[in-house]
């Protein structure tokens, strides 16, 4: 059974975009409570995640 099979490959990028957009609510919180301005910059900067 290979790591990197169909079967596995979805739930772990499920995982993965799950992760990703919780780390970007929360860089918005933190962002909006420090009244920083808000951009896509940023949020990924804050959220430590890509942009693309």
């Amino acid at each position: 059974m290979l790591a990197d099979s169909p079967r596995h490959l979805a739930p772990a990028a499920q995982r993965r975009h799950e992760l990703t957009r919780s780390k970007a609510i929360q860089a918005l919180r933190e962002l909006e409570a420090e009244a920083t301005p808000v951009t896509f910059e940023s949020v990924a900067r804050r959220a430590k995640v890509s942009r693309f």
